[in-house]
């Protein structure tokens, strides 16, 4: 029996599949992506102790239930989709239980995923936008451009192994996209970065709906799990993957948030805005952070695309034969185009994604299908760890109910501010004042 309590052989060793170490730099791909960019805004709610150990308790969390999906493929190597997984688990329950969970898993899969490539969507066009910030197009003009520039790149890429090349570029973008703000606040100091009516302290004063929304944020930010099932079905060695996730992608994942949050808050203090890139003025360093964003975004996009276009592939090929991938393609860039245009800011959509379907995906299935597998006895399962599901479940079902209620309170009160889908939002892309007030070394000082 294996350390982490799977009563059954670990899968034999693929020839030609993704290393450990490929592995590793695909889950960092998709988890590092639009939620980092506003690690500093989720740690300004809750001052830098609480957001920091928040940050590392979420990890953690995130880190154990994706080794929960892992022992559970353990047990069904064969599948390849999050959905046939669950299927394969409830493979001794009744027929409505199995029907059940697997529409379950699949709507909050593909639900979630389609809802995260709109807000990618939306970040290509800010990128877009603060790379050419003196063109004064409106974000829904910049989101179009950037999903037709999506659409030579989605048509080539049918399987993430194909795509292996993209993900070590995707880090580098990564690392350039955060670490060039933060460089920008470095060189210019305190002085220009912090202002005086800031405040950096360990706790701060909660609300409910500050509360929510950071660790909303933070959950969203952290999730992996909508394909990690897929990440697994291509690997050479499933026994390596606590090795790619425990000993690669966490340990960059917690460098990666907890230096991003605290560094922007410590810069920034309670001043700390939604959208990483909006912290620095327009000009070079901000031009190199969105080339670094924009490039980042666009494999983050094609990534989670191809897991989702392969399923509607497979649905429509019996009706269309080789038309099938160029539509899916089509529709998904529409769909995501269209998504971003119905909720147009970014911490909404964060937060509507971090307190619905990601707790169901990354927590609630996770732990369902494993204890299936425990009272199928094909895992064994000790008192504490049982102990520490049940409190992952609680927290789960807190973040879901009251986090939902609180997301939804805020934006139906702030609902008169947003406009019509289409309209013309800045969202801090063009060099006027009128447009980024926020911008501070551009309209706070002028």
């Amino acid at each position: 029996m294996s350390s982490y309590g799977t009563l059954h052989a670990p899968q034999k060793e693929k020839t030609g599949g993704n290393s450990a170490f490929l592995t590793a730099t695909l889950i960092v791909a998709d988890v590092v992506g639009a939620g980092v960019l506003a690690m500093g805004d989720a740690v300004a709610k809750l001052a830098w102790f609480l957001g920091a150990m928040l940050i590392l308790l979420m990890l953690a969390i995130n880190t154990h239930t994706a080794i929960l999906l892992w022992r559970v493929h353990q047990v069904y190597p064969k599948t390849t989709s999050y959905s046939d997984l669950a299927v394969a688990s409830f493979g001794t329950a009744s027929q409505p239980q199995k029907d059940a969970i697997q529409v379950l898993v699949a709507g909050a899969q593909y639900g979630s995923i389609f809802l995260s490539l709109g807000l990618y969507s939306l970040s290509i066009g800010q990128g877009l936008g603060m790379l050419f910030y003196e063109v004064h197009l409106c974000l829904p003009v910049f989101t179009l451009a950037g999903c037709l520039l999506l659409l030579p790149l989605n048509f080539s890429v049918r399987d993430l192994h194909s795509f292996r090349w993209a993900p070590h570029i995707n880090v580098a973008c990564t690392l350039g996209t955060v670490l060039t703000p933060i460089l920008w606040m470095t060189v210019h100091g305190l002085e220009v970065t912090r202002l005086e009516t800031s405040r950096v302290v360990p706790f701060e004063t909660l609300s409910a709906f500050n509360v929510f929304s950071a660790v909303s944020s933070i959950a969203f930010a952290l999730q992996g799990h909508p394909i990690i099932v897929e990440i697994l079905a291509e690997m050479a060695d499933t026994s390596e993957f606590p090795k790619a996730y425990i000993g690669l992608s966490a340990p960059f994942q917690a460098f990666t948030f907890l230096g991003v949050g605290l560094s922007v808050y410590y810069f920034r203090g309670s001043a700390s805005s939604e959208m990483l890139l909006t912290e620095i003025p327009f000009g070079g360093y901000n031009q190199i952070a969105a080339l670094c964003m924009l490039t980042h975004m666009v494999i983050t996009y094609v990534i989670n695309s191809v897991v989702l276009g392969s399923k509607v592939d497979k649905w429509i090929r019996p009706s269309v034969g080789h038309l099938a991938w160029p539509i899916a393609v089509l529709s998904i860039v529409f769909g995501s185009y269209l998504t971003a245009q119905i909720i147009p800011f970014f911490d909404d959509l964060v937060d509507v994604l971090g307190t619905t379907l990601t707790p169901l995906l990354c927590l609630v299935i996770p732990i369902a299908l494993l204890l299936r597998c425990v009272f199928d006895d094909r895992i064994a399962l000790g008192k504490f760890e049982a102990s520490a599901l049940m409190l992952e479940l609680f927290f789960a079902m807190v973040l879901i109910i009251q986090g939902t209620v609180s997301t939804l309170q805020h934006i139906v009160a702030q609902w008169h501010t947003y406009g019509w889908p289409f309209a013309c939002h800045c969202e801090d892309i063009w060099n006027t004042c009128q447009c980024s007030a926020d911008r501070m070394a551009d309209c706070l000082t002028s």
